[in-house]
């Protein structure tokens, strides 16, 4: 994914995808609340500057990839997937406490 990420028309098909999910999710769910929706709204925010960001300014965002650690990048990925569960949760009601 590194790889093709250090060409422009990936990364431009990438800002197309981040701007029309960012969009759609802003459109969607626009809730500017005291609990704990408001960090969907905020993921859909992030997901339509940064491709608004990755379509305007393609080479530095391909210069930011070059400084990432794998590690990082890794637990990053865990800590979304873990965001990602407890939302879940408060939606559905799986585990009660």
């Amino acid at each position: 994914m590194f790889v093709f990420a250090k060409e422009d028309q990936f990364m431009i098909i990438l800002a197309i995808l981040g701007i029309t999910i960012g969009l759609l999710h802003v459109l969607a769910h626009n809730l500017w609340v005291k609990d704990w929706r408001i960090i969907i709204t905020l993921f859909g925010w992030f997901s339509l500057m940064k491709g608004i960001s990755q379509f305007a300014f393609p080479g530095i965002a391909t210069k930011w990839i070059d400084n990432i650690d794998f590690k990082w990048f890794q637990f990053l990925l865990f800590l979304l997937f873990l965001v990602g569960l407890v939302l879940l949760n408060q939606a559905y009601g799986w585990v009660l406490y």
